[in-house]
């Protein structure tokens, strides 16, 4: 087991989700919502061992979109085809 933060930097605040890690799950322990000036108290005692980082700009699009069942390697084209038909006017962009 492994404890993985992931950091969101978010316009007005820092927020911190830690989770456990396992083979067959992600528990998550805590959740927390930081100032600017508390992020280096929280890394100095936190003892994650990997984190995922995040950064949302201001103009940054957040869409939930439904597929039908498909093999997995269909998944990221798929997707990426239902965005740019309900998004046509999209520059590049990066999904996850």
């Amino acid at each position: 087991m492994s404890l993985l933060a992931v950091v969101s930097y978010d316009a007005d605040a820092i927020r911190i989700v830690t989770a456990q890690k396992t083979r067959d799950s992600l528990i998550c322990k805590q959740a927390l919502t930081l100032a600017d000036d508390e992020l280096e108290g929280f890394l100095s005692q936190d003892q994650s061992k990997a984190y995922l980082l995040t950064v949302n700009p201001p103009d940054a699009l957040y869409e939930t979109i439904s597929i039908p069942p498909v093999d997995d390697k269909l998944i990221a084209r798929i997707v990426d085809a239902e965005l740019k038909r309900m998004h046509p006017e999209l520059p590049p962009f990066s999904i996850a």
